[in-house]
């Protein structure tokens, strides 16, 4: 049983400080691990993958654990009540100037994961969290602020860095939770393993730094999610097939959008230049009328009115093409805008779109807009978890 830590006065005391004086300290078997570290994530098909923690990310959750309980789950499942408890956490310096997060936990003693442990069946770790802020790693671009939602969905900023090419990953800052740590049987490296005692520190008392530091000012959050694969409330997991085929939906509605859009513009144009026209031969017409020529010219005047609200209609077809944009494209349209200013609006809305891939199925107008908002904001507002 190498890997136990033996039970010292200040491991009890650290243990009573986390989960109260009612610890039956005979019944369980704690441990000591790497959870976390500034090394990059391994979690491929992901947004995370790649991403690194900052040093102050996991100073922040090394404070976290005295603010909010972090249970000890199994493979992230978090559908099954927890085995065991993190009851203490700290930073240290790691090779190739890293900075790895060292903590402390307990399972049950005569439990199947403490013997795992012991046997070295199960040796690595991985923790689900969520950061507030997610920069972009070549300029800084943040992924988590509003409005940003479809730039995290599509993996790329408004800057054009592709997550995952050429080196451009997700910059982690500002812990929003640390939901769970969970024994896996593979982690995102070779870093975030159960320590043996030789290479223990934060459950040694000659490494008692934890007590002798002092503790971060707690960090404020409100929990979103706790996993990129399981639900905000009960923890089931999430259908990510069913999400894609909603986005290829929404795709589709879009690239149809798109094509109306530049046929809409297109037709502005010619009908505010027959509009000019028309207004010209009016004003014309009108002044040939004042002058007696009232016969002949009140019929070309009939004429020329009757082709002006042709035009007019034509226009008032736009403007609806234009209001849908606004809204597909979730910009904002002024009561009063000029027609330039409802180009400039259309352009604004084929550039938005074409961000969105195509085929799709197509969905019809009526569908609720709210499930498509709900679709993004989930991809964003997810938390990572370190392992494959």
């Amino acid at each position: 049983m190498a890997k136990r830590l033996t039970l010292t006065e200040r491991i009890k005391s650290l243990i009573t400080a986390a989960a109260g004086d009612e610890i039956d300290f005979s019944q369980i078997a704690a441990y000591e691990s790497v959870a976390a570290s500034t090394r990059p994530i391994n979690q491929p098909s992901t947004a995370y993958h790649g991403a690194q923690m900052t040093e102050g990310f996991l100073s922040q959750m090394a404070a976290y654990y005295k603010e909010e309980s972090v249970p000890i789950q199994v493979m992230h499942n978090g559908q099954m009540l927890p085995v065991g408890k993190v009851f203490a956490a700290d930073t240290y310096s790691a090779d190739e100037g890293h900075t790895d997060l060292n903590v402390l936990f307990y399972v049950d003693a005569e439990g199947p994961y403490a013997r795992d442990i012991d046997l070295s069946i199960l040796d690595e770790v991985s923790v689900g969290a969520a950061p507030n802020h997610a920069y972009c790693s070549e300029c800084g671009f943040d992924y988590m602020a509003e409005g940003n939602e479809m730039s995290f969905w599509f993996r790329e900023c408004d800057n054009g860095h592709r997550i995952g090419e050429n080196g451009t990953h997700l910059r982690l800052t500002d812990l929003r939770a640390w939901k769970e740590l969970s024994l896996v049987n593979k982690g995102a490296s070779n870093k975030p393993k159960i320590l043996g005692s030789a290479k223990q520190r934060l459950g040694k008392d000659a490494y008692n730094q934890l007590a002798a530091s002092s503790s971060p000012e707690a960090v404020q959050f409100s929990y979103m999610t706790c996993s990129p694969t399981q639900s905000e409330t009960t923890g089931e997991t999430m259908d990510l097939s069913a999400l894609t085929n909603q986005v290829s939906t929404l795709s589709a509605a879009n690239g149809k959008l798109e094509v109306k859009l530049e046929s809409a513009e297109a037709a502005l144009t010619a009908s505010q230049s027959e509009v000019a026209a028309l207004k010209g031969q009016v004003e014309e017409l009108n002044t040939k009328i004042e002058n007696g020529s009232e016969t002949k010219l009140q019929s070309d005047l009939s004429a020329a009115q009757a082709q002006l609200e042709t035009a007019n209609k034509i226009v008032g077809v736009f403007d609806e093409q234009v209001k849908l944009a606004a809204k597909m494209a979730g910009l904002t349209l002024a009561e009063d805008a000029s027609a330039d200013e409802k180009i400039e609006l259309l352009k604004q809305a084929q550039i938005k779109l074409a961000a969105i891939p195509r085929g799709g199925v197509g969905k019809g107008a009526d569908t609720p807009v709210a499930d498509d908002v709900l679709v993004l904001t989930a991809a964003h507002n997810s938390a990572f978890v370190s392992n494959r």
